[in-house]
């Protein structure tokens, strides 16, 4: 299954994104976060960062920021955040290869002005890199994270539950010993300490 898919599909990540979320190409009256002069041929000088809440979520997914990205240069392609029925980690997503050949060249030219953009907003020369091809990365599945929560929980009250017991028996196992010990002792105290009839004590 997995030959099957990645002959059909691409996996893409993002990385470095040390000094904040990428940036999209601003196509709005709103001021931009940074313009630079290398897009000004293309159309592409004027840069804001990228907001996950603009399309209703609230952490940084790469499939949507590649929709946002590729929509803002008027071009679409199909981004999926999950493979074999698995969801990926929010720094990657998969698309179609045909689609991704396609747009290819397209898409490295408006990420390397993005890197531009980047580094100038940002200062430094850092920017968020893209590789394709790579090996997928899972999010744990949520179902089965809090399944085994509660399993160690439980195990860990049935731990807890075991020592008070056993610890409960040693104490009725010590006081049991000590009423024995009290008994031994007074039975001592009898047959050892009767005085003679003659004592003075009992006398008086």
């Amino acid at each position: 299954m997995r030959e099957m898919d990645e002959s059909f599909y691409v996996v893409l990540t993002i990385q470095s994104c040390k000094r904040g979320l990428p940036l999209v190409p601003l196509v709005t009256d709103e001021s931009p976060t940074t313009t630079i002069v290398a897009g000004e041929k293309l159309g592409l000088d004027r840069w804001i960062r990228f907001s996950p809440e603009s399309v209703g979520s609230s952490k940084f997914y790469l499939s949507e920021y590649i929709t946002v990205l590729l929509s803002n240069v008027g071009e679409s392609i199909d981004v999926f955040n999950s493979m074999d029925g698995r969801t990926l980690m929010p720094y990657q997503c998969v698309v179609r290869r045909e689609q991704w050949m396609a747009l290819r060249t397209r898409f490295t030219e408006v990420f390397l002005l993005q890197k531009t953009a980047y580094r100038r907003a940002n200062g430094g020369s850092t920017a968020p890199s893209m590789h394709e091809g790579v090996e997928p990365r899972f999010s744990p599945d949520s179902s089965l994270t809090l399944l085994r929560e509660r399993l160690t929980h439980g195990k860990s009250r049935t731990t807890q539950h075991r020592v008070l017991v056993r610890r409960t028996f040693l104490e009725l196992e010590e006081e049991e010993d000590e009423y024995k010990s009290m008994g031994r002792d007074q039975r001592r105290h009898k047959t050892t300490t009767v005085l003679p009839a003659e004592s003075p004590i009992l006398a008086a």
